[in-house]
């Protein structure tokens, strides 16, 4: 059976379609596997256990508010007593 120029093209198309598919799915197949590997080396199980902890991070360095509020009031009282000390956390 003698193919024509159309027929021959057509077979050409289809069988480049079936290796770009093939390839496609073979990538896709390896770029899966891969992923689920990394996922389940990353995947850490431990016992959960009452302990103390141990480690501590100390730096040094100034602490500044991104926004400053004064506050005052219009009337003039004096103060009687101030309810917190030097060195308290207000």
């Amino acid at each position: 059976m003698k193919l024509g120029k159309k027929g021959k093209s057509a077979i050409v198309i289809g069988v480049a379609a079936a290796v770009l598919l093939g390839g496609g799915l073979a990538v896709r197949g390896a770029v899966t596997k891969r992923a689920a590997a990394a996922s389940e080396a990353a995947t850490e199980t431990v016992t959960l256990r009452k302990m103390d902890l141990t480690q501590s991070i100390s730096v040094s360095g100034v602490v500044e508010t991104a926004q400053t509020t004064n506050i005052y009031s219009t009337l003039n009282y004096a103060v009687k007593e101030i309810f917190v000390e030097v060195g308290d956390a207000v």
